[in-house]
């Protein structure tokens, strides 16, 4: 029996058949020798730096040994099993023991993982030892790919073609390439031919239920509004604040392989009347705007934000050169006192006093900023504007250029709470300093 086996197991995991604890992998007998014989080599000196070396490889040649026979670092032990021999051949059992924790491990993965090595969706589904097994797998076997994968493809179709008798397909649906493999010709062209249509049908399902839940999330929202109000049809301490879900076929239909993602929009007040601030996740692209139903007043919020940027990045410089005047020294104090509350950047200049509206209003301009999801940052602002439904402000349809996605991109957004997430993003996360900060980061 092997010495404290309880302690030590084998274990299979991509293609390495192991000894726990340590992870060592069988060494040839030939090496051992070299290593041990006639005397201990610096090799065999550093493989001896793990305690379970000389148990590891006993377990892997299927050596049994009393515990006593194991002292110190097993030099001497392993010296006797080299020169009885007992190395030169893993026993049948152990190979046996291998194949099977192997196949075990391929169990484990999914189609996307094999579809990755073909020899181990070869291993899994037609061959045995090596051996092509039309018993093993009866069915049609599919593996599925990215729309744009034709590498890997290749790869597989070239591990089928060295297993006799095998037969593979390949089809394209909206989503993914699919390769079908198996013993009967006939089926697997049918799966194939098949394929398309049926992918498509699934995707359109699935596409109708996401869309069905995203539209009862909004109707609840109004249901909230109804019993809240008793019924009342009244508008006028409506705002645009809250959560959105978004709908946008330019960002939706970005990827050729058709993924959805689900675009949010969350609206918060500033400590600047009438101006909002919204921040976006587009999938593609991420960011922040802010939104008023003043472009004047608007243009000059943005600019503000600019502006106190500007001061921070000057307070963090140290001036060793010249002194500032008194006029500069008076900017910036009066630029450092501005405080922000809430979240974003705010300013908090007086604003312009504006007539009181009798109903909210429904058109909206914005500026945006934002970055792209591989993380490049777009600093300068772009325009756009939003405009709601009806006085209620739970929806609205809005047109803005994007960075990389075009001019006048459209997007939809319904409103599925008053409460929107708390957010910590600021004007000045997208200024030209970060940008700057970024690039140089990047390379350092």
């Amino acid at each position: 029996m092997f010495g404290k086996t309880c302690e030590y197991k084998f274990v299979s995991k991509y293609g390495r058949f192991m000894v726990e604890p340590g992870q060592l992998e069988r060494v040839e007998g030939s090496e051992l020798r070299e290593m041990f014989l006639p005397k201990l080599t610096p090799l065999g000196q550093k493989a001896l730096r793990n305690s379970g070396f000389v148990r590891s490889q006993l377990m892997h040649y299927g050596v049994q040994f009393e515990d006593k026979e194991l002292t110190g670092q097993g030099t001497l032990l392993m010296k006797r099993v080299l020169q009885a021999g007992k190395c030169d051949k893993v026993p049948e059992h152990i190979l046996q023991l291998k194949e099977q924790m192997h196949m075990q491990f391929l169990e484990t993965l999914s189609p996307t993982e094999l579809a990755r090595d073909p020899t181990w969706a070869m291993e899994k589904y037609f061959l045995t030892s090596g051996e092509p097994d039309r018993t093993k797998t009866t069915v049609v076997v599919c593996l599925p790919f990215h729309l744009r994968s034709e590498y890997g493809i290749q790869c597989l179709i070239d591990a089928a073609n060295k297993v006799p008798g095998l037969n593979h397909e390949k089809a394209v649906g909206p989503e993914t390439k699919m390769v079908f493999m198996g013993w009967d010709a006939a089926a697997v062209k049918k799966e194939a031919r098949e394929y398309p249509a049926k992918a498509a049908r699934k995707l359109a399902e699935a596409s109708e239920k996401r869309e069905q839940a995203r539209d009862k999330m909004h109707h609840d929202y109004l249901k909230t509004l109804t019993r809240k109000r008793g019924g009342s049809k009244a508008t006028k301490n409506r705002s645009p604040v809250g959560s959105y879900i978004v709908d946008s076929a330019c960002f939706e239909d970005h990827y050729a392989d058709g993924r959805k993602f689900d675009l949010t929009l969350e609206i918060q007040e500033t400590d600047r009347p009438g101006v909002f601030q919204a921040d976006f996740d587009f999938g593609v692209l991420e960011g922040i705007m802010m939104i008023c139903d003043d472009e004047e007043t608007l243009d000059e919020y943005c600019r503000e934000a600019d502006r106190e940027d500007d001061f921070d990045d000057s307070d963090s410089l140290e001036d060793d050169t010249t002194e500032s005047s008194e006029s500069e020294v008076e900017t910036f104090q009066q630029g450092s006192k501005r405080k922000a509350s809430g979240s974003g950047n705010q300013v908090s200049k007086k604003p312009k006093q504006r007539k009181a509206r009798k109903t909210p209003s429904r058109k909206y301009w914005l500026r945006l900023k934002c970055r792209e999801l591989e993380g490049q940052l777009h600093f300068d602002p772009e325009e756009g504007s939003i405009e709601f439904e009806d006085d209620n402000l739970v929806s609205f349809e809005g047109a803005a250029d994007f960075p990389c996605m075009g001019q006048d991109v459209g997007f939809y957004a319904r409103k599925i709470s008053d409460e929107p997430s708390q957010s910590s993003a600021e004007w000045r996360d997208y200024s030209e300093r970060q940008y700057e900060y970024e690039r140089v980061r990047r390379w350092h």
